[in-house]
């Protein structure tokens, strides 16, 4: 029988863990923490994972007049729950490091949600600058 490994359908997976509040991003690497949040020791794995550039668009309007808006165009990074992501650092938590693990599907929504958001944060903030 022919059966080929796929690493992602073994990958170890954290669906206790959330993800914690802040990110960055390195070219299209994401950094991120998942956490236990609470007020003992803390609990987290923290990893990172490449991501693949998106395209998309979003009204922006520099003044109060509904007819100066246009469409903006912008780059974002996106993760899946098929990419593997590798463990960076971690506490009180059975892992080690470099160990790939899968993200659950609602850490990636989530990931992705703040991915976006910020992309269209620094897109605004770069138009800001220019129209200064």
């Amino acid at each position: 029988m022919n059966t080929f490994y796929k690493p992602e359908v073994f990958a170890a997976s954290f669906p206790e863990l959330a993800l914690a509040d802040e990110f960055r991003t390195q070219e299209n690497m994401v950094y991120f923490t998942l956490e236990i949040k609470g007020d003992g020791y803390p609990v987290y794995v923290s990893g990172v994972i490449e991501a693949s550039e998106k395209e998309d668009c979003f009204e922006y309007n520099a003044s109060s007049d509904p007819q100066n808006a246009v469409d903006i165009d912008f780059d974002y990074l996106e993760v899946d729950t098929q990419s593997l992501a590798l463990v960076e650092d971690f506490s009180e938590y059975e892992v080690s490091n470099g160990m790939k693990f899968k993200l659950t599907e609602a850490q990636a929504q989530k990931l992705n949600e703040w991915l976006k958001e910020h992309a269209i944060e620094q897109k605004t903030n770069h138009l800001k600058g220019c129209l200064a």
